[in-house]
Parts: C-alpha cells; sequence; structure tokens
C-alpha cells in the first residue's frame, strides 16, 4: 500500500470513530467499538496506576519523614546507674520507624533483680517502664530522657511506690540512624 492510502484509511477511520465519540455514544456491536474500549480501558487501568503509584509516593514519603524522626538506634546494652545502683541495660529490639522499643535489664550488684523495659524514643527524648520480674515482681519504674549528642543516655524515674531517681548510662552508647 501507499503512504497515501494508509494516510486516507487512518483519516476515515479517525472520522468515523470521531463522529461517534462526539456524538457522545458508542452502539453496542459497532466495529468501532473495540476500539473506543480498548482506548478507552486502557486509559482507565492507566489512571488505577497512577492512582496507586501516587499512593506509594505518599507511603514512602510518610516512612521517610518518620525516620527522620527518630534519629537514634538505642538497640545494645548500657551499663545504667540509678541513683547510684549499677544496672546493666539491654535494648533487644527496635522499630525505627516508630521508635518503639523493649529489652530487659538486671541490678548488677544483686542480680535477682531482673526486670523488663517498654519503651519509646521521639526525637531525642525517650520514656520507657521497668517492671521488675522475680524479686519485687510488679514493681516498676516510669521513666523519661534524653540522648545526649554522644549518645550517652540520662534522665529521671519515679517508681510505683513513689521513689524519685535520676540515671545516667556510663557505658554503651545509641548509634545515629542515619
Amino acid at each position: 500500500m501507499s503512504r497515501k492510502v494508509i494516510v486516507g484509511l487512518v483519516l476515515v477511520l479517525a472520522l468515523l470513530f470521531g463522529s461517534r465519540v462526539l456524538a457522545g455514544s458508542v452502539p453496542s456491536g459497532d466495529p468501532f467499538q473495540a476500539i473506543w474500549e480498548a482506548i478507552f480501558g486502557q486509559a482507565e487501568q492507566i489512571n488505577t496506576l497512577n492512582q496507586e503509584v501516587s499512593k506509594l509516593k505518599n507511603t514512602v514519603n510518610e516512612l521517610a519523614n518518620k525516620l527522620e524522626q527518630v534519629p537514634w538506634d538505642m538497640t545494645g546494652t548500657y551499663t545504667v546507674y540509678w541513683g547510684g545502683n549499677r544496672h546493666q541495660m539491654i535494648v533487644d529490639s527496635m522499630n525505627l520507624i516508630t521508635g518503639e522499643f523493649s529489652g530487659h535489664g538486671i541490678f548488677l550488684d544483686a542480680p535477682g533483680y531482673s526486670w523488663t523495659m517498654t519503651g519509646a524514643l521521639d526525637g531525642y527524648s525517650f520514656n520507657f517502664r521497668i517492671v521488675y520480674t522475680e524479686t519485687l515482681p510488679g514493681y516498676y519504674v516510669d521513666t523519661t530522657g534524653t540522648v545526649a549528642p554522644d549518645g550517652s543516655l540520662s534522665g529521671s524515674g519515679v517508681s510505683s511506690i513513689g521513689e524519685n531517681f535520676t540515671f545516667h548510662s556510663t557505658s554503651g552508647t545509641a548509634t545515629k540512624n542515619n
């Protein structure tokens, strides 16, 4: 076929198809129905895909923003002095998106005193609760504190029986989450 014939056929098809589009209807059984459905069916699928891609981009951006809010990874082992008493605190796991962490520890000068811990980090500030499990079961200390620029921890806490404590870590450091 010559180029002029192909161009002519394309123009005729475009005019016939265009007239159907302008009329706002595509009659059933029409030979151009399949073309109409193929073009606009795919457009609908493309729209749906674009919407899903947009949702994924938003989710990725939200997660990236949350990562920026949790600048420290606190997992690790620390020696912590609570009012002069030496404890070993182990942060076993930490969700670097939400800042939530958990762990356990012992009173180093009296190893029968062990505890579990759950808490959360928000920026440079954290809070956690330690709950004694063996000796003094149910006794707890609610704690608030900060991560210093060098990764050390310090803060204060109040026990379930009203005791006030301050604490600071002497070994072990949080690491930058970058």
